[in-house]
């Protein structure tokens, strides 16, 4: 899963706001920002037991030069290495960007449309199929202060959907 990071923009600097360790204690790895995903992957070794949580995505969408069937298939590459690894991996959907909030911090970011989110997360969820977090579907602005990452409310809603669909597709036992 991604660090709980967001930007703060009264001080300019990128800040923790949550530790998915407080949900997640018995996790193996957390918080990998921008971390390559499959170094992350191929350094795991294959247990059946093993949740794998992918929430990732945007660091791609942000390429603009990357097509959205491009950023596709290589989350198909990763989720194809997930999957030799663990019979149970979770894909979680890219949250809409809040544009009134990102564009006066990061303004290249004006030119990411949420159509291009929404489009690559289609593509996530036909890869993930059942076991896909449809974010943008509960997503509300109020859920990033920074208009792109998270808020401490935003990553406990989707702490709250995995955790639903963990106990719910494999009865996931100390969460």
């Amino acid at each position: 899963m991604v660090a709980g990071i967001n930007y703060d923009q009264k001080s300019q600097s990128v800040k923790a706001v949550y530790a998915w360790e407080h949900d997640f204690k018995n996790a193996e790895v957390h918080g990998i920002s921008g971390a390559p995903l499959e170094i992350v992957l191929t350094e795991l070794p294959p247990k059946k037991a093993l949740t794998i949580v992918i929430f990732a995505g945007y660091n791609n969408i942000k390429h603009v030069e990357q097509s959205e069937e491009s950023i596709a298939n290589r989350y198909s590459q990763l989720l194809t290495r997930a999957r030799q690894l663990s019979d149970k991996v979770i894909c979680i959907g890219v949250p809409p960007m809040v544009h009134s909030k990102s564009d006066s911090w990061y303004p290249e970011g004006a030119n990411i449309t949420n159509i291009r989110i929404l489009d690559v997360d289609a593509r996530i969820h036909q890869l993930c199929g059942a076991h896909y977090i449809d974010t943008p579907s509960f997503w509300a602005d109020s859920d990033s202060d920074d208009g792109i990452h998270p808020n401490p409310h935003g990553y406990k809603k989707i702490v709250d959907h995995t955790k639903i669909m963990m106990a719910l597709k494999w009865n996931v036992p100390g969460f």
